[in-house]
């Protein structure tokens, strides 16, 4: 299954009511970089506020981008679909670069150039499904 994560600040939320085969449902959705994803977890609902940063955990089912797991913070990043988001970002002062499903050779590399131009003072990993997430943090 496919797996990617995703952070930004939230953009809305909406909320959707529904029955199905006799059984009430609510369902929110979250716009985050221009992408929507929705969850039937009312406690992330109850969480997430707009124009906060929101750090999303996903995974591809079909068609669709669920939302695994989440948590609240992280640095906003802009292009949802990439794998490695292309140059490097400004975020209050902070530059980043957020990279998503690399093998363990991608990030040393990333990490190496990130080192030779920048003075790289924390790293945000993630290891996934055989892959890594990584946000690297640098002045």
């Amino acid at each position: 299954m496919e797996t990617k994560t995703e952070i930004g600040v939230i953009e809305s939320l909406n909320t959707s009511t529904g029955n199905s085969k006799g059984k009430d449902w609510t369902r929110y959705e979250i716009v985050v970089n221009g992408m929507k994803y929705s969850t039937f977890d009312a406690e992330m609902a109850k969480t997430a506020k707009v124009g906060a940063t929101i750090t999303l955990n996903l995974e591809k089912s079909d068609k669709y981008w669920q939302i695994k797991d989440y948590s609240m913070g992280g640095v906003p990043t802009t292009n949802a679909e990439q794998k490695e988001r292309p140059s490097f970002a400004n975020y209050n002062g902070v530059t980043h670069k957020v990279m998503d499903n690399m093998t363990s050779d991608e990030l040393a590399k990333a990490l190496n150039e990130a080192s030779s131009e920048f003075n790289v003072f924390a790293t945000q990993t993630h290891f996934v499904d055989g892959k890594w997430n990584a946000v690297i943090f640098m002045r």
